[in-house]
C-alpha cells in the first residue's frame, strides 16, 4: 500500500462512526445554540470578518457600498423609465444621482 492509501484509510469514517456522529448532532442540536449578530448593524459588520487586513477590508467595504449604490441607481432607473419614459427618466435620474452622490459623500466623511 502507498502512503496516501494508508492515510486515507486511517482517516476514513466508517458507516457506523458516521451514523453515531449524526445521532450525536441530532441529539445536541448545535444549530439551536448558535449565536451571532442580532442587529442589522452587527450583521453588516460581521460580513467583513473574513477580511483580516485593514486596507483590504476598507477597499472591499467601499466596493460593497458602491455596488449597493449602483443597485439603488438601477432601481430608480427602472422605476422612472417605466413610469415616465426615456427623457423624463434621464432628467429624474440626474436629480436622483445628485442626491445619491450627496448622501454617499456625507456617509464617508
Amino acid at each position: 500500500m502507498t502512503k496516501d492509501t494508508d492515510t486515507n484509510k486511517h482517516n476514513a469514517w466508517t458507516p457506523e462512526r458516521r451514523a453515531a456522529q449524526a445521532e450525536r448532532i441530532r441529539k445536541n442540536k448545535p444549530w439551536e445554540k448558535s449565536t451571532g449578530p442580532k442587529t442589522q448593524k452587527g450583521k453588516n459588520r460581521s460580513k467583513y470578518n473574513a477580511l483580516k487586513n485593514a486596507r483590504h477590508a476598507a477597499f472591499f467595504r467601499h466596493a460593497y457600498e458602491m455596488i449597493e449604490h449602483n443597485k439603488e441607481f438601477l432601481r430608480l432607473y427602472r422605476k422612472f423609465h417605466f413610469e415616465y419614459g426615456t427623457l423624463h427618466t434621464l432628467l429624474a435620474l440626474n436629480a436622483q444621482k445628485n442626491e445619491l452622490k450627496t448622501n454617499h459623500d456625507k456617509s464617508i466623511t
